[in-house]
């Protein structure tokens, strides 16, 4: 085939593209000016439709050869006769065409292609004739419209190459892909040019503006720009989809390749042969071995040596340098691009016994998928737009559009909640009868709103209630078992969610935690949610492997899962005795792990997420915890929490928080990032579920414990008794207790009772929350009261120096002074 670029072929195109306009131009002259024009219908349509479709058989005939298939303009000729000289030329048209296609192919004229090609331009003059009666009425459309009806048809027209040829579809790609471009250009073009020439025969101006009701215009114009936004958008967003699919499937495979190529070539070298019987043998190994369809594999020495290649493949000296140059820049398991016979490759090395493996895979053979998903989306979405488009131009054309607009202006109004609106268009009686019954369903709206809101702030409350007890909400859960400390917290965006977290003793020895995090939010993401881990708790505790249970979990969940939602999971079993963690990664935000102070990811991924693949397989890891060590597991309600700049909290603001709370046991740990996340994200309406779980290793749980008494003398007596018997069980020695009773007194007088003095003596509330770290024989005390702030910085009060800290918070409506004593 000669190059698209060819003139003989542009000229070809052109002449092949300006025919049937000459055709139409000849045809509107005589028809105004002869008696062609006083001819009887039927008579005037056959003739019209023999012309065009011969002209349809000229492009047939004049078309280029590509693949087995024949680039043409064929299918302007019927889109012209029909859109311009009646639906009955079209149709004519198109059938000549179409069949003469059939029987071109018995004389070369691609055979590949033999049955879309056909069907297509027969498809062309119905379309033609369609859009002529009941799209137009009868009347010459504009010359946007014809070009936009060109492209619709001469895009169904290359689908249809597709339909026909899905045993093949590689080589059906390369025909659409090749004949794309010339054959829609050419064939619109075609017929806008047609209808535009023929209304200047009409005496009509060139491009003039159209005389259809301005309302009627700028709702068209409206739809074909939101058209054109959302093609542009999901385009954009295929594009982007089938590109990362590309890498990794393209990383997939070069490292499968040489995962296996690698292996072979170290059971070469372990033979310890000589050198000259190694390279044999590597190349013997290399010489069938192919990455993909056309790539290969290249063993090189680090002085840049060639030891082997593929059967056939030529590796210069030049190429050989050039390859291992650019391999040496890239770590381990990257990808690099290199350009070797002129075509350029995808490509990954690993080194070996002193050896470097490269595995190539061209470039045009990694992108061929994302190309075709990416061509097929674009045919579908024209077609998809041009039948909406038409039928809405159909709808505009026949409905009242001023009413309906009146109408929908006050319905626009209602559905953004003003139920005072009441539609009042009665320019006939069906719109009256139509603004009464919308007036008196507003009404029965808002009388059954009213009833439901009350319904539903109880449906929720019970449902915020039942999803709250089935989180495990008390610490420590496990106060007998001092081999390590576990605290989760769960913050729902809504009144309900989807997030969850659980955990459970499998045995005498082994834990069984998670986090996990439903797609959507609501009603349906907690019913999702309750499922899910309800299941994964039974198949964790029934004794099988961790893989297993997940499976069988996933499997459970994509059995009638018609709302399509998933959950991502990050599950493991933690033998507490040996440290033993085994893990599988569902899809999961990444974990960090807390080892001698350095907090660092977990960038494992075992499955994808549950509740989509029923046959999904997952794969487990297993780490060994040391005492000291400490796991956060989170949702991406912390790390894509949006403030009110819409800026996310992010994976680099999370590391840094860690950073500087390396010492922070499980709850103070979870508690101070949920308080960093939220301010963060002042101001900013929380977006998802925040869920967070910490669990720290080798270290005996906090205890904890709270006490609300009304700030009098008998409220600071019940305190007391409270702190005396916590300090006596953790034995706390004589002189600390002491200390701890004379601030505790101090604070209560002084700042908790004294903030009630301003609202003429009424007393309020003080809670005393307490929690006990064994490992460092520390307790953490915080008071807080419900009044005016402290009149004196606390730092400033004497008794700050009988404890290790002293902290203040002020929370709006109510104050926490926190103060930390450890022996």
């Amino acid at each position: 085939m000669a190059p698209l670029y060819d003139t003989s072929i542009i000229l070809q195109f052109t002449v092949a593209t300006m025919l049937p306009v000459v055709a139409a131009v000849v045809l509107a002259i005589l028809e105004r000016h002869t008696r062609f024009g006083e001819l009887p219908y039927w008579p005037k349509q056959v003739l019209c439709g023999a012309l065009f479709g011969a002209i349809a058989i000229y492009g047939t005939e004049r078309g280029i050869d590509t693949h087995g298939a024949t680039m043409n303009v064929r299918d302007a000729a019927p889109l012209t006769a029909g859109l311009l000289f009646g639906g009955p030329a079209g149709v004519i048209a198109g059938v000549i065409g179409g069949v003469e296609r059939w029987f071109a192919a018995l004389w070369g004229r691609g055979m590949f292609s033999r049955l879309g090609c056909s069907i297509g331009t027969i498809v062309a003059g119905v379309t033609a004739a369609l859009s002529h009666r009941m799209l137009f009425e009868e009347e010459r459309p504009r010359w946007t419209l014809a070009f936009a009806v060109g492209v619709v048809v001469e895009v169904f027209h290359l689908l249809l190459i597709f339909v026909t040829n899905l045993g093949d579809p590689t080589h059906a790609f390369l025909v659409v892909q090749t004949c794309n471009a010339p054959m829609v250009a050419c064939n619109a073009l075609s017929v806008a040019l047609a209808t535009e020439a023929v209304a200047l025969v009409h005496g009509e101006m060139p491009f003039q503006k159209s005389e259809l009701a301005g309302v009627s215009l700028e709702v068209r114009r409206g739809l074909l720009a939101a058209a054109l936004i959302g093609f542009a958008a999901s385009l954009w967003f295929v594009m982007l989809l089938m590109t990362n699919l590309t890498r990794v499937t393209t990383l997939e495979t070069l490292s499968n390749e040489l995962d296996e190529t690698t292996t072979d070539v170290l059971d070469a070298v372990d033979y310890k042969l000589d050198e000259e019987s190694t390279t044999v043998l590597i190349q013997s190994i290399l010489s069938n071995h192919l990455v993909g369809n056309n790539g290969f594999l290249v063993v090189l020495t680090k002085e840049g040596k060639v030891v082997g290649a593929y059967h056939g493949v030529y590796v210069s000296e030049k190429d050989a340098l050039g390859l291992l140059d650019a391999a040496q820049t890239e770590s381990k398991g990257d990808m690099f691009d290199y350009v070797f016979g002129g075509q350029p490759y995808f490509c990954m090395r690993r080194s070996v016994s002193g050896y470097q493996v490269c595995a190539l895979l061209p470039v045009s053979e990694a992108e061929t998928s994302r190309d075709l998903m990416v061509l097929i989306t674009i045919y579908m979405e024209v077609i998809l737009l041009g039948v909406i488009f038409a039928v809405n131009y159909v709808l505009i054309r026949h409905v009242v559009v001023r009413s309906i607009w009146r109408v929908n202006d006050r319905l626009e109004q209602i559905t953004r909640g003003d139920l005072s609106v009441e539609v009042d268009v009665r320019g006939s009686s069906e719109f009256s009868a139509l603004s009464d019954g919308i007036n008196d369903t507003v009404e029965s709206l808002r009388e059954a709103i009213a009833a439901e809101g009350k319904r539903i702030e109880s449906d929720l409350a019970t449902a915020k209630a039942i999803q709250e007890s089935a989180l495990p909400n008390t610490f420590p859960p496990f106060p007998d078992i001092d081999a390590f400390d576990i605290y989760a917290s769960m913050n729902a965006a809504r009144e309900v969610g989807g997030d969850f977290y659980d955990f459970f003793t499998v045995d005498d020895h082994t834990l069984g935690f998670l986090i996990a995090d439903v797609s959507g939010k609501g009603i349906p993401a907690s019913l999702f949610m309750m499922e899910a881990k309800a299941d994964l708790a039974n198949y964790m505790k029934s004794g099988m492997e961790l893989r297993e249970a997940v499976r069988m979990a996933n499997w459970n969940l994509c059995q009638g899962n018609e709302s399509d939602m998933f959950v991502t999971v990050w599950a493991a079993m933690l033998d507490y005795r040996t440290g033993e963690l085994t893990y599988v990664n569902a899809g999961h935000n990444y974990p960090l792990l807390r080892r001698n102070g350095v907090w660092e990811w977990i960038k494992v991924r075992c499955g994808a997420f549950l509740g989509a693949f029923e046959t999904a397989k997952f794969r487990q890891e297993t780490i060994v915890l040391e005492p000291g060590d400490q796991l956060l597991l989170y949702t991406d309600g912390v790390n894509e929490a949006m403030n009110v700049n819409e800026e996310q909290y992010g994976n680099d603001r999370l590391e840094a928080f860690l950073a500087a709370h390396a010492t922070f046991s499980a709850r103070m740990l979870v508690e101070s990032l949920l308080a960093d996340v939220r301010r963060w994200a002042t101001g900013a309406e929380q977006s998802d579920d925040i869920t967070i779980l910490s669990l720290e290793y080798g270290v005996p749980p906090e205890l904890a414990g709270a006490l609300t008494v009304p700030a009098t003398e008998d409220g600071l007596k019940e305190l007391e008794y409270r702190l005396r018997e916590m300090l006596l069980w953790t034995q706390c020695p004589e002189p600390v207790r002491q200390q701890l009773y004379h601030v505790l007194r101090d604070l209560f007088y002084g700042v908790c009772v004294q903030g009630y003095v301003e609202d003429e003596g009424a007393s309020g509330q003080v809670r005393l929350d307490d929690l006990f770290d064994a490992a460092s024989s520390t307790i953490t005390l915080s008071l807080t009261y419900w009044g005016a702030p402290p009149e004196v910085e606390v730092y400033d009060l004497p008794l700050s120096s009988e404890v290790d800290d002293i902290a203040y918070v002020d929370g709006g409506d109510h104050h926490v002074i926190a103060f930390k004593k450890s022996w």
